[in-house]
């Protein structure tokens, strides 16, 4: 597996308020680990050696071809490693990642494996994949790019959905796991789905719960058994993310923006965005 300990030595620097690459050794892991952010998620990967990382509720080790999640919740309380220990941390905003990836059914399947067990085994194939992201990545980074950012996010947007896409192949092999997810949770996936189905702009929590033929009250307990948040809560995170979208990456107007999501005018529209994102929807856009 030779490529994937390549990646690492190639793997580019990048940093900026939603990404950072980090290379991470024996001389400097105490700080790159201490100094992870508690807005970000975090993937930690190993070339060579081994690491040990102490946090509030367990104690993570990592060795060769693999890697690690570490959330914004795991709080690194010390770490410690072999003299040959080298890998790399991919650090991603919060904001960011929610941009990135779908909320789907086989990402809330990841997220419950990852709960479990936080550690994935990079094998010989994604290894080589991992590679190719990295000598992608250094081509771009080598020269001017009026649009490198959004190139880089690109990149790294791929990369997770390969990991991902691991994890879900390792999932589908275990029927053990398959067998005991909890009516809650199949719940929670099939929500999921009705929610970030792409033409889907409804904001009304009875609309879902008669859909899946169960009370509001019924489907919000579930939710928050399962993420940790209520159905309402979900809904309006999907929502903003569409709206940030349109925002960010068009230049649609605010009136059309509000008729594509179905508001019923800018004024409610421009209320909700408030709420949810502390300013108007042209403060917003006056961000970028």
């Amino acid at each position: 597996m030779e490529q994937f300990d390549k990646f690492f030595n190639s793997s580019p620097l990048y940093n900026d308020e939603n990404v950072s690459c980090i290379r991470v050794d024996y001389s400097n892991k105490e700080e790159v680990f201490q100094s992870l952010s508690g807005s970000h998620i975090t993937l930690v990967g190993c070339s060579t050696g081994s690491v040990n990382v102490q946090f509030v509720s367990e104690t993570v080790s990592l060795n060769p071809f693999e890697v690690m999640f570490v959330s914004n919740t795991n709080q690194c309380l010390s770490v410690s490693s072999s003299e040959d220990f080298r890998g790399f941390l991919l650090c991603i905003s919060e904001k960011l990642l929610v941009s990135m990836l779908k909320l789907d059914r086989g990402l809330q399947q990841i997220g419950l494996r990852l709960r479990k067990n936080r550690v994935i085994f990079i094998n010989e194939e994604l290894s080589k994949i991992l590679y190719a992201y990295a000598n992608l990545m250094e081509v771009k980074l080598s020269y001017s790019h009026h649009y490198l950012r959004e190139t880089v996010y690109s990149i790294v947007r791929a990369l997770l959905y390969d990991i991902l896409s691991s994890v879900m192949d390792e999932i589908y092999r275990d029927e053990e796991y398959a067998a005991n997810l909890k009516s809650a949770d199949l719940l929670f996936f099939k929500f999921s789905q009705l929610l970030t189905k792409d033409d889907c702009t409804v904001r009304k929590l009875k609309y879902y719960a008669d859909q899946l033929c169960v009370t509001p009250k019924y489907l919000s307990r579930a939710c928050q058994e399962t993420c940790g948040k209520t159905a309402s809560a979900l809904i309006n995170d999907v929502m903003v993310k569409k709206i940030t979208h349109y925002l960010d990456y068009t230049d649609l107007s605010i009136k059309e923006i509000a008729n594509i999501l179905d508001f019923p005018n800018i004024s409610f529209f421009s209320k909700y965005v408030n709420k949810h994102l502390g300013c108007s929807p042209k403060a917003y856009r006056r961000r970028r």
